[in-house]
């Protein structure tokens, strides 16, 4: 009998939350990725023995960057999306624009 075994990488979503993002220089929803070693038998990851990676992806900008400033997102607040009000005409704008989209006022 012949049994095949081995290591394989293996990446997962491990949760999602906020993180600081400097691609958008703002606070930001992303999801938070683990990469690791599993071991296998015929090809089917059982348990992960070592962790390779971790890193968040950003849902602004859609880029990976390091979990330095990752939060985990608390279960009411995950509805709530993250907005900000323009200071001139109280426009609900969405939090990756720095122009009002409503009057165009620029906070840059």
């Amino acid at each position: 009998m012949i049994i095949w075994w081995g290591h394989k990488l293996k990446t997962r979503k491990a949760g999602r939350g906020v993180f600081d993002c400097p691609g958008c220089r703002s606070a930001q929803r992303c999801s938070l990725y683990h990469v690791g070693r599993h071991f296998s038998i015929y090809s089917i990851a059982l348990n992960e023995t070592e962790r390779i990676e971790e890193y968040v992806i950003c849902e602004g900008c859609e880029r990976k960057y390091a979990p330095a400033s990752y939060r985990p997102e608390s279960v009411t607040a995950a509805s709530e999306p993250l907005t900000w009000d323009c200071p001139k005409c109280s426009a609900v704008n969405p939090n990756h624009t720095y122009q009002c989209q409503q009057c165009r006022y620029s906070l840059v």
